[in-house]
């Protein structure tokens, strides 16, 4: 397993949609919390495994939430960047790391 970090912004993501499902349902933000966890879990145990969305950042679902953990991996260490609901385009990840790039094909 890979150790990781996770971006302030990210903790921000999961603490907005915390509370947005916690109003929906009670319990319902825990569930959230619970799956997003799960999520760092198995994108430390084989980070490289999950698709690239661009040249420097890979992306995972969160199991039954319309949201996916974009993330960075060096081969060491996996930081986590953002915590983002499905919906939301390329212009969302690419507000926080402007010098990436989308995957052309070549």
């Amino acid at each position: 397993m890979f150790p990781f970090t996770e971006d302030c912004l990210a903790a921000c993501d999961i603490e907005d949609a915390r509370r947005w499902y916690e109003q929906k349902a009670e319990g319902l933000g825990r569930k959230f919390t619970r799956a997003v966890a799960e999520t760092y879990l198995r994108i430390a145990e084989n980070p490289e495994l999950y698709p690239r969305v661009n040249h420097r950042t890979r992306k995972w679902r969160i199991r039954g939430f319309p949201y996916g953990v974009v993330y960075l991996f060096d081969g060491e260490l996996v930081k986590i960047v953002a915590v983002l609901h499905a919906k939301r385009g390329p212009k969302a990840l690419t507000a926080r790391l402007p010098d990436t790039k989308p995957i052309t094909a070549e």
